[in-house]
Formats: structure tokens, C-alpha cells, sequence
């Protein structure tokens, strides 16, 4: 009994140093965000001003404000949480740092079936905890960019959490209903999450498979089903909600039109017109949008905004060249709008789907060379960019370890000291700014020369060159010990032992993500503009490819311990 209670209090008093000594990581964290400033853009009708004007309108109790060619092109995820976090008076920076921390958690909570005990819990908090992605300039910006890695890793966690917990359905309910909610949240945030949904998709299946095996002898197999039903319902609720929501104000049941709907139809219509360069970069050449104006009278009214020398819209033209891929999405909302259909959604819908009719008949007819029928914003495929693709996904996974970019000094606009004071009062935090005063002087207020702030940039200068070591190399050991691991169960397996798969295949799912994530970083690369070496872009990736070392390594520390109990008994 003596022995049983030094024992108890033995692991109470380790919990408890482990438990304080996460807190002192997470206070430490935390704290580092001071030196962090927001970055502000505020020239982009699509980018920064338009969520941040979204942010208010919500404040207000307006959802999205007055119906325009901005108000459904993204999901409102973005707009959602900074008006969450303005109503609770919390700042800019440190709200989504600490929405970044509840994410490192939930993560821990859900690979606990697989972490060995609370030693290696603690050493994956750490490791994910101190991201260096957190601290790039770039992704203190006033717009989605800054939370998107971190909505990413809550919604992947979820999800992961799920499948671990397929031999009870229980355990897992809890998980499907928050994967389902964080996932339909996370597509609303960034339209482009095509990779979290198939993962999403592919660890469903996996639950499924592995719980019908674990309880193929029981007569009520159909609970299996329970976890994911609840999944897809509960991500179907959000899109329908925002939806319906959009429905009440808008007349438009949708939850956004970046590429979806009768827009992204039109969009696709126009795209479909081969260019002679075969360039995904150009949405419709020059060439033959002249061809287009005369066969297709919905298009010929937009001629004058997309050609005359003195329309704002060619600024895209004498910038790149042509109309690119990427930008010339929001250049057909803005020249529609200046067309005069933007009144309201119906009526913008209805140009929309005559400009998609009649381009689609036109190609259709062979009128002009196109290729099949497509929709959406996404750059065409052609048969040459196969290699080009498989080269620049080599070259995402690479750069996501040489942590490229990332720089903590603030990155000043020169913008009014006015302007900037309502935006600072309204987001509670300071902007990065070279701020222009009435009088006509200009001060820059991103300048750090002592105190703590000097200190913290020193601290993560030295957190940037450690992670440049750590992730390299925790990548070669995790991807070998993937390799070695499934041929060591594959092995067991063929002697007749009983084999727990599941960790092995948690990390290999993770180092899917991974690569996907970086596959579509190449197919933007290749089809439309740079995103392989930026920052904001490869964010994304990091907790994905960190989550992949942390699970890859307990994955392997499992296996060892049991094959040295067998050699050991």
C-alpha cells in the first residue's frame, strides 16, 4: 500500500512539473507576440479592407453589409472571428495567437491514444507550439492569412482525433461533431481547403474500415456509422446556416461565390478559350478576347472597362502583360459592377448566367478554338504542366523546411495617422505604420531599440535558426521511420501477430497532408501566380508537416518498445 501511494504522489508531483512547465512555454509563447506588429494593406478592395469592413459590418449587425461585387467572393470564417475578437476587446495579434495555442492543444488531446505518456505530450506541444511560422510579418496581416494555420491545425485535429478513436464510438462523437463544424468553418475561411476536405474524407473512410474490423463480431455494426454521420451533418449545418443566412439578406442561398455558383460558371466559361501559348497565367489572351466581343454580346458590354486605355481595370494589363490568372477574378466582378449589375445578387446572377451561355455555345459550336467545358477560378490544366507540377511540389516540401521568408520586422505602410487610429481603436492593436500626421511630418512607430521587445526579437531569432535545423532533419528520421515502421507491421503481420495499425497509419495520413498541402502550392505556382517561397501561402503547411514528425516519431517509438517486448518478454 506505502509503495502504491509513493507511486501516486510520484506521478502527481511529475504531472505537475510537466503541466507548469507547459505553462511557462505557453506564457513564454505568448508573450513573444508582443513584438509582433499588424501588417495593413490598405489598397485592396478584395483583400484587407474588404474583410475588415466585413468584420464591422457584422459588429454592427449588418452580416455583410450592402450587397456588392465584394460581399460573397470569400467566405466569412475571417470576418467571423475578428469580430469575435473585437466584441470581447481582445487584441488583433494575441487573439489569433491564442486561438493558435487552443489549436496546439486540441491537437495533444487528439494524438493522446498514441502518445506514450505526458513527457512526449509535453515535448509536441513544444515543438508545435514554437511554429516558425507564427512569427513572419506577413502573417500579422489585417486579413485571413493570419489564422488560417492555425484553423487548419484545429480542424485536421479534429478529424485525426476521430479516426484514433475508432474502437469506441463514444470517445469519438465528441471529435466527429467538432471535425464536422471546424472543417465547414475552415472551407468558409479559405475557399481553397480542398486539401482539409479530402483529408477530412479519407479519415472517415479509414474510421469506418478500422471500427468494422475491430467490431466485426458484434451484431450492431450500424453505430459505426455514428461518428461519421455526425461529421457530415454537422459540417452540412454551418454551410447551410451561413447559407441561409446569406439567403435573408441577399436573396442568394450560398455560402460563398468565389468559385462556386453562376459566377464561378462564367468564369469557367471564359477560361475554357485556349490561348496560343497554351498558359494557364492567362485567363483569356488578348487575341481572343477581341474574338469574343464580337460573338458574344453579353461580353462586348464589358469591352470599354477591359480595353479603354483610361479604365483603372488595365493597371492588371500594364503590371503583367495580360490578365492573369488569380487577378482576373475580382477584375470580372469589378468591371461587371461598373457594367451596373451589381444592384443585387439576382441581378448579377442573371449576367452571369447569360455570359456563361453564350460563351459556353460559342465554344461549344467551335466558334473559337476552347477546350472542354469547365467553372470555377482554378487555372486550367494543360497535359505540359505535369512535370512542371511534380517538380514544384518537390520544391514546396523542400522549401516548407528551409523556413523561407520568415521575418519578424514589421512591415510599415505610409497611411494617414487618422485613418490608422480608427482602424487601431476598432482591432486594439498597433499598426505597423510610416504614419503621415496633418501637419505633413511622418514618423515610423515600428522602430525597437530596447526593453522586452528586444529581447523577444533576439528570442525568436534564435527559435527561426533552431526550427531550420530541427525540421529537416525531424523529416528524413520521420519519413524513414514511416518506411521502416510499415514494413516492420508488414513483417509481424505475415509471422501471424496481431498488429495495432493505426499509429502508422495517423503519420502517414499527416505526411499525405503534408505533400497535398504542397501540391497545391505547385499547381499555383505553375498555373497562376508565385506561392512557393512566401510566407503567407506556406503557412498552412507547417502545422500539417510538424503534426507529421510528432506522430511519425511516437509512431515509431511504439513499435520499437514492442518489438524489444517480444525479443524481451
Amino acid at each position: 500500500m506505502d509503495v502504491e501511494v509513493k507511486k501516486n504522489k510520484s506521478v502527481s508531483v511529475s504531472l505537475v512539473i510537466c503541466i507548469g512547465i507547459a505553462v511557462a512555454f505557453t506564457v513564454l509563447r505568448l508573450a513573444l507576440s508582443d513584438v509582433l506588429m499588424v501588417y495593413y494593406i490598405p489598397f485592396t478592395g478584395y483583400d484587407d479592407v474588404m474583410q475588415l469592413l466585413k468584420a464591422i459590418s457584422i459588429t454592427d449587425g449588418v452580416w455583410l453589409g450592402a450587397f456588392s461585387s465584394t460581399t460573397l467572393v470569400k467566405g466569412v470564417g475571417y470576418p467571423l472571428l475578428t469580430a469575435l475578437f473585437h466584441s470581447i476587446n481582445i487584441p488583433y495579434i494575441f487573439a489569433y495567437h491564442l486561438l493558435y495555442v487552443l489549436s496546439c492543444l486540441v491537437f495533444i488531446l487528439a494524438i493522446k491514444p498514441v502518445t506514450p505518456n505526458k513527457w512526449f505530450a509535453l515535448f509536441a506541444y513544444a515543438f508545435l507550439l514554437f511554429s516558425p511560422i507564427a512569427f513572419s510579418a506577413q502573417l500579422t496581416r489585417l486579413y485571413r492569412d493570419i489564422g488560417y494555420y492555425s484553423v487548419a491545425l484545429f480542424s485536421f485535429s479534429m478529424t485525426l482525433g476521430m479516426m484514433l478513436r475508432y474502437k469506441n464510438t463514444k470517445n469519438s462523437i465528441g471529435f466527429a461533431i467538432c471535425a464536422g463544424f471546424s472543417l465547414s468553418f475552415a472551407v468558409s475561411y479559405r475557399e481553397d481547403s480542398h486539401w482539409l476536405l479530402i483529408y477530412g474524407v479519407a479519415c472517415s473512410i479509414v474510421y469506418i474500415i478500422a471500427a468494422f474490423f475491430h467490431k466485426r463480431e458484434q451484431h450492431k455494426r450500424w453505430k459505426i456509422l455514428t461518428a461519421p454521420a455526425l461529421f457530415l451533418v454537422c459540417f452540412l449545418a454551418y454551410q447551410l446556416t451561413v447559407s441561409g443566412i446569406n439567403y435573408h439578406y441577399y436573396g442568394y442561398f450560398i455560402a460563398d461565390d468565389y468559385n462556386s455558383g453562376v459566377y464561378a460558371k462564367a468564369y469557367g466559361a471564359l477560361s475554357r478559350v485556349n490561348n496560343s501559348e497554351e498558359d494557364p497565367r492567362i485567363v483569356i489572351a488578348e487575341a481572343q478576347r477581341m474574338q469574343l466581343y464580337e460573338l458574344s454580346p453579353a461580353f462586348a458590354e464589358l469591352r470599354d472597362y477591359l480595353e479603354n486605355d483610361d479604365s483603372p481595370f488595365r493597371e492588371w494589363v500594364w503590371v503583367q502583360g495580360e490578365y492573369r490568372t488569380g487577378y482576373f477574378s475580382f477584375v470580372l466582378r469589378d468591371v461587371v459592377a461598373s457594367a451596373g449589375y451589381y444592384t443585387d445578387a439576382s441581378t448579377a446572377n442573371d449576367y452571369y448566367e447569360r455570359l456563361a451561355d453564350e460563351v459556353n455555345q460559342i465554344c461549344d459550336e467551335g466558334l473559337i478554338d476552347a477546350g472542354p467545358k469547365r467553372r470555377g477560378v482554378v487555372g486550367r490544366y494543360y497535359p505540359w504542366m505535369l512535370k512542371p507540377i511534380a517538380v514544384s511540389t518537390f520544391d514546396a516540401v523542400l522549401s516548407v523546411l528551409a523556413c523561407p521568408g520568415i521575418n519578424p520586422s514589421p512591415i510599415p505602410v505610409e497611411f494617414s495617422d487618422k485613418e490608422l487610429a480608427k482602424i487601431e481603436s476598432w482591432i486594439h492593436d498597433e499598426i505597423a505604420a510610416l504614419r503621415v500626421y496633418e501637419d505633413g511630418h511622418k514618423e515610423y512607430n515600428c522602430i525597437i531599440e530596447s526593453g522586452w521587445k528586444l529581447i523577444a526579437w533576439h528570442i525568436i531569432r534564435i527559435v527561426l535558426q533552431i526550427y531550420r535545423l530541427l525540421l529537416p532533419v525531424g523529416f528524413i528520421f520521420s519519413l524513414l521511420s514511416v518506411l521502416a515502421v510499415g514494413f516492420s507491421l508488414i513483417a509481424r503481420k505475415i509471422k501471424g501477430y496481431q498488429n495495432d495499425w493505426m499509429p502508422w497509419i495517423a503519420s502517414a495520413s499527416l505526411l499525405c497532408l503534408y505533400i497535398l498541402r504542397c501540391f497545391m502550392l505547385a499547381y499555383v505556382q505553375v498555373s497562376a501566380f508565385p506561392a512557393i517561397g512566401t510566407p503567407s501561402y506556406e503557412a498552412a503547411s507547417y502545422p500539417a508537416l510538424i503534426a507529421f514528425i510528432i506522430v511519425a516519431v511516437f509512431s515509431a517509438y511504439k513499435q520499437i518498445v514492442i518489438v524489444a517486448k517480444k525479443k524481451n518478454p
